[in-house]
């Protein structure tokens, strides 16, 4: 370090290294024990200052350094330095919590069945868990897999995902086209559902800090994005090409958890849901939470200039396996709205995930 930075450096930020050299059995200076380093958040900005901060040094190195009229306090300075981390953050998926979600104002509300849809929603849902293919992977599972951690929640997770994907490409492929040219392209370019693991999402900005005009952003990875592409890109994708991914074309999310960690994955999905509606444009964009037993469907609504974020309650895939498939089926084909057999109900926030 140069004389010129020890001038400018903050009292008693400085140590002189010891120059002791050690003979043989000489006891060394005893190590002082490594301090935890502490992850600045929303929720402990303050607590952080008070306990981590020499107020005093700072305070002093501050007014003696810079050329104010005023000079400044303990107490403004504490109070910049908690508005300066609450005002904007980007934060990864996982880091987001209760406190980010305050910070930009978005209300949360709960989604429910409509009444009389739970029996077609079973019906159809019951169809796809049935089928061959689809008992014999899931039992395969089952008999081989040990489930506790987050990689074998998503084996679970793939024997669900996948037939339910299959059977909205196939309601999507049935749906009727005109004859002609105009239909022919129509079939081409409607596209394929693809699933797409490890999706990254770069910094996006969801909302403002405390109303202030600081953005705050979130990023990171998805554990599965489910996107629509057209025709000949899949076939290309089946032939070991590599695909041209749009974000903007992402139609679903799904945050995979363990057991252990499922009640804590709300906020991270609810981030996911907030980024992708503001990345896709779109008026309503779905994610889920689940843990391959226990799945939950979010929804992130923007109306009249106001987001809120819409979640069910947990449905568990030993007794309403056939909803789940159903739902996540709604989920692909209805993209642009929140799926037909549910309805908001804006009086409540989220109902906690069960563990």
């Amino acid at each position: 370090m140069s004389s010129s930075d020890a001038d400018y450096a903050p009292p008693n930020a400085i140590k002189k290294r010891s120059n002791t050299v050690l003979g043989p059995g000489a006891e060394g200076p005893k190590r002082k024990k490594a301090r935890k380093s502490t992850v600045l958040h929303l929720a402990n900005a303050g607590e952080t200052y008070d306990k981590d901060i020499d107020a005093d040094a700072l305070v002093t190195f501050i007014n003696g350094r810079v050329d104010a009229r005023e000079h400044i306090t303990k107490e403004t300075l504490r109070t910049e330095w908690v508005r300066s981390v609450r005002q904007g953050f980007d934060v990864n998926f996982r880091q987001f919590g209760a406190d980010h979600l305050a910070a930009i104002g978005v209300r949360r509300g709960r989604l429910v069945i409509r009444d009389g849809a739970t029996a077609g929603l079973k019906e159809r849902g019951d169809k796809v868990l049935q089928s061959q293919q689809c008992k014999a992977s899931r039992d395969l599972v089952r008999k081989y897999v040990y489930q506790t951690k987050e990689a074998g929640a998503r084996l679970t997770i793939d024997t669900i995902i996948l037939p339910a994907m299959d059977a909205a490409q196939v309601v999507q492929d049935d749906t009727p086209v005109s004859l002609g040219v105009q239909g022919i392209m129509r079939v081409l370019w409607q596209g394929q559902f693809v699933l797409l693991p490890e999706q990254q999402i770069d910094t996006t900005a969801i909302g403002y800090s405390n109303g202030t005009n600081e953005e705050a952003c979130v990023h990171g990875v998805l554990d599965y994005a489910i996107t629509i592409v057209p025709l000949p890109d899949a076939i290309s994708m089946r032939e070991g090409e590599p695909l041209n991914i749009l974000t903007e074309s992402i139609v679903a999310v799904i945050e995979a958890k363990s057991a252990s960690a499922y009640a804590k994955g709300e906020y991270q999905v609810t981030s996911q849901c907030l980024a992708l509606r503001k990345r896709t444009g779109r008026t309503v964009f779905p994610a889920l939470l689940t843990t391959g037993v226990l799945w939950s469907f979010y929804v992130a609504h923007y109306l009249d200039d106001e987001v809120v974020v819409y979640a069910t309650k947990s449905y568990d895939i030993n007794v309403d396996g056939g909803i789940i498939v159903a739902l996540l089926m709604e989920v692909l084909l209805n993209p642009n709205a929140i799926p037909p057999s549910l309805r908001r109900v804006t009086n409540g926030g989220f109902e906690k995930p069960e563990q």
